[in-house]
């Protein structure tokens, strides 16, 4: 279901991902570690995400990257790296 579309800017893309997201793991699950992550920029190939903390930001490399990069490619066609950081 790749919806291919131009207008959508980086941030709305990620939108879409966190809407996926909800329909994918259990609800504690995104309150706990998606609900609080933010788009920060995409360069190349790669997507750089803002993980509120340390602990989160390594939960979310190891258990939902994938699945992350997954629904991108899903949402708009391209394969992305996935970069957490904290702020």
């Amino acid at each position: 279901m790749s919806i291919h579309n131009e207008l959508l800017d980086d941030k709305d893309i990620f939108s879409l991902v966190k809407v996926q997201m909800q329909k994918k793991i259990s609800k504690p699950s995104y309150e706990t570690w998606i609900k609080d992550v933010y788009f920060s920029s995409i360069e190349s190939d790669q997507m750089t995400l803002v993980a509120p903390n340390v602990f989160a930001r390594d939960w979310l490399e190891e258990r939902y990257a994938e699945l992350i990069k997954s629904l991108l490619k899903s949402i708009n066609g391209k394969d992305y790296t996935i970069r957490f950081i904290t702020k």
